[in-house]
């Protein structure tokens, strides 16, 4: 970011690495006596309004015009500002620590780097990793998460079908749990063993976690929804694809387009097949 945060004013673009921002606003706006506004709620007597309403000011001017875009409702408003932006730069979520976790242990020395460049670098990475951990983080989902995180960074990610495994943890919002991921191994294991042995027909991987069969069930029927002039039918489906852990069945809307002139609209609960002008 800027070199000297008193005199050069920081600005935050989308782009921007949002750590090295917050660090030089806080500069910036201590340097002008105001960023206690950002962190603090205040008796609304004229003089410090006037301060805050000047904080707000400094704070909107270090935002570039697409940042603005997504906190306009905290434009008048400077703590809530400084709160809102780190759930959009920064957010507390697994995908986030993993990032963290593999720049982290991926650090090597580089040609010609002096060593203590090589501890300012480790450093930042150590306070990015500690950053994206929510308040609630504990010493035992620390070890959980490490567990996990060695397991995903363990599959080499020049391998397509293994980048495939990994990326629904990567982008996770939630938890990275070794149980799920273990669960999402054996079912790997589970669908390439049966590739190897000749059966590529009975299942198939999805999103890297769920199985697909055309084994059970070979059919699945569609309760239609009467209209109010004329009665319908059950739809009867065949060689659909069956996903046990979603307890669902997989339709090739696709097949029926192109193979059968089907038009298939989804709208809400409803699925409607149209072909020669009837539904």
């Amino acid at each position: 970011m800027a070199s000297d945060s008193h005199t050069l004013l920081p600005v935050l673009h989308k782009e921007t690495v949002f750590s090295d921002w917050q660090s030089d606003a806080k500069a910036y706006l201590r340097g002008k006596e105001v960023f206690v506004y950002c962190t603090a709620t205040f008796d609304a007597a004229k003089h410090e309004e006037v301060k805050k309403d000047k904080c707000a000011g400094i704070l909107w001017s270090m935002l570039s015009p697409d940042v603005r875009s997504l906190v306009r409702q905290h434009e008048d408003d400077p703590k809530a500002l400084w709160a809102a932006l780190p759930s959009i730069f920064a957010p507390k979520q697994a995908g986030q620590r993993f990032n963290a976790y593999k720049n982290l242990t991926s650090i090597r020395l580089k040609e010609g780097e002096g060593l203590l460049s090589l501890v300012g670098r480790v450093s930042e990475a150590v306070r990015f990793l500690k950053s994206s951990r929510p308040d609630s983080f504990t010493l035992d989902k620390a070890d959980e998460e490490l567990h996990a995180v060695v397991l995903l960074m363990a599959l080499p990610d020049s391998e397509p079908a293994y980048a495939t495994l990994k990326a629904p943890f990567e982008q996770s919002h939630d938890a990275l749990k070794v149980a799920a991921i273990e669960q999402a191994f054996t079912s790997w294991s589970a669908f390439r063993a049966a590739g190897n042995a000749g059966d590529s027909g009975q299942s198939n991987p999805l999103s890297g976690a769920a199985m697909i069969t055309s084994a059970n069930p070979p059919s699945a029927a569609l309760e239609a929804a009467s209209g109010p002039s004329q009665p319908c039918q059950s739809v009867i489906l065949t060689n659909v694809l069956f996903v046990p852990a979603l307890s669902h069945n997989l339709i090739s809307t696709t097949y029926l387009s192109v193979h059968h002139d089907y038009t298939v609209l989804m709208k809400e609960n409803y699925i409607l097949f149209k072909r020669n002008g009837e539904v």
